[in-house]
C-alpha cells in the first residue's frame, strides 16, 4: 500500500505546483491596459503571420526541450545544430483573443516550435523584425524599439483581465488547472 500512497502524494505535490504555474500564469493576463500595449498590437496586427509546425515529442525530449521556456529551448536547439545554420525567430503567437511573446527555430526555410505543449495543431506565428535580443549581465533580454518585450498583448484586454480574473478564482478554490 506504501507505493500507492507515495505515487497519490507525488501526484497531489505536481497538481498543486501545476496550479500555482497556472495562477502565476494568469497574472500575465491581468496586468492593466496600455496605451503601449494598443500601439503595439496595431503592429502586431499588421505582420505576417505563419502557420509553424512542433518539433516532433520524441526530438524534443533528446533535446531536453522544457515547457514554458521557449526563449531557452531555442538557444539550447541551435547550439546542438551541428551546421551552424539555424537561427532563432522571436514574435507573436497568436493564441485566441492574445498574442503571446515566442521564439522559434528557422532551420532550413522552416520555422519550427521545440517547446513541448499539449496542443499539437500548428502555431500563427507571425516574426517580429524588430525585436533584438541583448546582453545585459549575462542573461538575455528581448527589447522592441528600445523596450522590453511584453509577454501577452490582448486583442480585447479588459475581456482578458476579467476572464483571467475568473480563472484566478476558480484555481484558487481548488479547480482543476487542466
Amino acid at each position: 500500500m506504501q507505493p500507492v500512497r507515495a505515487a497519490g502524494e507525488a501526484f497531489m505535490a505536481s497538481q498543486d505546483q501545476h496550479r500555482r504555474n497556472a495562477i502565476l500564469e494568469l497574472e500575465h493576463y491581468m496586468s492593466p491596459n496600455s496605451f503601449d500595449e494598443q500601439e503595439l498590437l496595431k503592429e502586431i496586427l499588421a505582420l505576417t503571420f505563419y502557420e509553424v509546425t512542433h518539433a516532433t515529442e520524441s526530438e524534443m525530449a533528446d533535446m531536453h526541450m522544457q515547457p514554458q521556456q521557449c526563449h531557452n529551448n531555442v538557444a539550447a536547439c541551435i547550439a546542438l545544430d551541428p551546421s551552424g545554420s539555424s537561427r532563432t525567430v522571436a514574435g507573436w503567437w497568436k493564441r485566441g483573443d492574445v498574442f503571446l511573446f515566442h521564439s522559434v527555430v528557422l532551420s532550413q526555410s522552416r520555422l519550427l516550435c521545440v517547446t513541448p505543449i499539449a496542443d499539437r495543431t500548428p502555431l500563427d506565428f507571425a516574426p517580429d523584425p524588430l525585436i533584438e535580443w541583448h546582453d545585459i549581465n549575462g542573461s538575455k533580454v528581448a527589447r522592441r524599439l528600445g523596450k522590453k518585450v511584453p509577454y501577452i498583448v490582448r486583442l480585447h484586454p479588459e475581456d482578458t483581465i476579467q476572464a483571467a480574473r475568473d480563472a484566478r478564482q476558480a484555481l484558487i478554490g481548488n479547480a482543476d488547472p487542466e
